[in-house]
């Protein structure tokens, strides 16, 4: 049942970043919200799911987008398991924890792809617009992040309550 809730999930995302995030510009960037898949996964399921999500989600988005095979993955899955092992290394939780959280793997994720696309021979990524791009991808994302928490505690089959001191 996981498996068919986590592939709707995946579906839709992918659906809503290419169809609808697409098309809404922000300063010069387009939202990620794909990546909220891993990020979410990770402050929901730990390290291990966060990264299997991140690899799953970025493989999806990667055959739809025209770059380097498996990049989008790679950056993913980095993202899933740092969110993750950093929400399992908190001892005291507060309510800000996720939105921090998203905003710093959103942050990392989209840095982090950029840099590998740089190294694998994609051109003009790393300069002036590197900045507005990964603070527009971080900054929606962490408005995000409190409805994609309740949707990957679905997809887990948790009960629906509140987690790292969030209160509905």
């Amino acid at each position: 049942m996981r498996g068919l809730r986590a592939g709707m999930v995946l579906l839709a995302g992918l659906v809503l970043q290419a169809s609808f995030v697409a098309q809404f510009d922000l300063f010069g960037a387009r939202g990620d919200v794909l990546l909220l898949v891993p990020i979410a996964a990770g402050i929901t399921a730990g390290p291990e799911r966060g990264a299997l999500a991140g690899f799953v989600a970025g493989l999806t988005l990667d055959l739809l987008v025209q770059t380097p095979f498996g990049l989008t993955a790679l950056s993913y899955c980095l993202v899933g398991y740092c969110v993750g092992a950093f929400q399992s290394g908190v001892l005291r939780a507060s309510r800000l924890l996720p939105v921090t959280a998203a905003l710093a793997g959103a942050a990392l994720g989209t840095a982090f792809w950029a840099l590998a696309a740089t190294v694998v021979g994609e051109q003009g990524l790393l300069g002036a617009d590197l900045l507005r791009v990964v603070v527009v991808v971080a900054v929606l994302d962490a408005l995000l992040v409190m409805p994609a928490l309740r949707v990957a505690r679905w997809v887990e089959g948790a009960p629906d309550r509140p987690m790292l001191g969030m209160a509905r």
